[in-house]
């Protein structure tokens, strides 16, 4: 059996830094899948709610969140992500 070891995958993101951030921004089809995001957070997500935002990256949907009145507790594999949030 393999063994996970978290440590490629947190240092692929530190070293992605901010193109995380503008990920959904660029191609008409990320465009398409931030919109996505968007709809389902503002369909489900309501100011009293206490959020888990697991792989948090940057923290655009986190402000998302915030925009919304929910509280949000974050986290992420990568280091350089969360310092980025």
């Amino acid at each position: 059996m393999d063994t996970y070891d978290a440590a490629p995958i947190a240092s692929f993101f530190d070293a992605y830094g901010e193109r995380e951030w503008d990920r959904f921004g660029t191609a008409p089809l990320d465009q398409g899948n931030l919109h996505i995001h968007q709809h389902y957070l503002n369909r489900f997500v309501e100011a009293v709610m206490h959020v888990l935002d697991a792989g948090a990256g940057p923290g655009r949907f986190t402000i998302e969140l915030a925009k919304l009145g929910a509280t949000a507790t974050v986290g992420d594999i990568s280091a350089g992500q969360l310092a980025q949030h």
